[in-house]
This record gives structure tokens, C-alpha cells and sequence, in this order.
């Protein structure tokens, strides 16, 4: 039997988000951003919030992207310390 394996990267995540219109959140120093992907590069990702204008971020700040349905509610601030702690524990 033939094994095969796929790397996935942020890369990786925020491609099929862009390639199915998902909304992501992405976690950035500490803080999230979220928004739909409008276009993405080895180097970079430029997110679009509808009314709130474009975020353009380096991919290798990235520590980690959630894709989420486009109706879900985006992480408030003190989100970030409780996934943290729930992740810790």
C-alpha cells in the first residue's frame, strides 16, 4: 500500500480559504485579524474586510489561521487569552 503525505502550512490554510470565499482569522503578534482572503503571495496575504478596508500581512508572522463560515462572529480581544489558556491546560 502507497502512503502519501501533504505539508500543511498557513499557506496552505489561506489558499483554500481564498479558493472558497471563507472567512479567516489570522493571529498576528498576539492579535487576530480577520476578513476574506483577496490575495496571497510566498511572502504575503492582503485581507479584505467588507466596509473596513484591506490588511496586509507578512505570512511568517502568521502563528495561526482559523477559517470560519462567513456568518460567524470574528474574536474579540480577550478571546486571544482564553483559547490560549484552554490550549495551556
Amino acid at each position: 500500500m502507497t502512503g502519501s503525505s501533504t505539508l500543511y502550512t498557513m499557506g496552505t490554510a489561506l489558499n483554500l480559504a481564498r479558493n472558497n470565499g471563507a472567512t479567516v482569522e489570522v493571529l498576528v503578534e498576539g492579535h487576530w485579524l480577520s476578513g476574506r482572503v483577496a490575495s496571497i503571495d510566498s511572502h504575503g496575504v492582503v485581507l479584505t474586510n467588507d466596509g473596513m478596508g484591506h490588511s496586509i500581512i507578512r505570512v511568517d508572522k502568521i502563528t495561526a489561521v482559523n477559517l470560519r463560515p462567513a456568518a460567524a462572529a470574528p474574536h474579540t480581544a480577550g478571546d486571544t487569552e482564553s483559547r490560549l489558556a484552554t490550549i495551556q491546560s
